[in-house]
């Protein structure tokens, strides 16, 4: 485990960049499909200026935190993305929708769940999983923490 006096502060900034920098790889190496006539956005969904349309209510109800709720804003997605991992084993959240965002308070479970066996408070407020396990015995959930790194 990394020593915690190492890490860097939480910025933003540098996280939504470097996410952005691996999507755009993935992309440009056609691990994702790009735009066609039945997709028009292509596998990757770039957030749009201001930000992706999330459900800040359900956000607001999960008491999750409001530099969680920026970050869903501002990173990318990719669309039925639960069908390509984005790690060994894992995939991203697309917080873009609903069940995803409920699912993302549980990572280890989501995958699995039917949704009303989640732990919606299994996540603190200012934490957020970026992926789940795509299997339910197999797979990485990465979980940043917003308020220190």
């Amino acid at each position: 485990m990394t020593d915690p006096s190492l890490l860097e502060p939480y910025n933003e900034e540098t996280i939504v960049s470097q996410i952005t920098t691996i999507y755009t790889l993935l992309h440009k190496l056609s691990y994702y499909n790009p735009p066609g006539d039945d997709n028009p956005y292509g596998e990757v969904i770039f957030p749009p200026a201001g930000g992706h349309a999330i459900n800040e209510e359900l956000c607001h109800e999960l008491h999750i935190a409001p530099e969680v709720v920026s970050l869903m804003k501002k990173i990318p997605y990719t669309f039925h993305g639960s069908n390509k991992p984005f790690l060994s084993q894992s995939r991203a959240f697309e917080f873009i929708f609903d069940e995803e965002i409920q699912g993302g308070r549980d990572p280890q479970n989501a995958p699995v769940s039917l949704y009303d066996e989640l732990r919606l408070d299994f996540l603190k407020p200012w934490e957020i999983a970026l992926t789940c396990w795509m299997h339910a015995d197999d797979g990485t959930s990465v979980i940043m923490n917003t308020k220190s790194s």
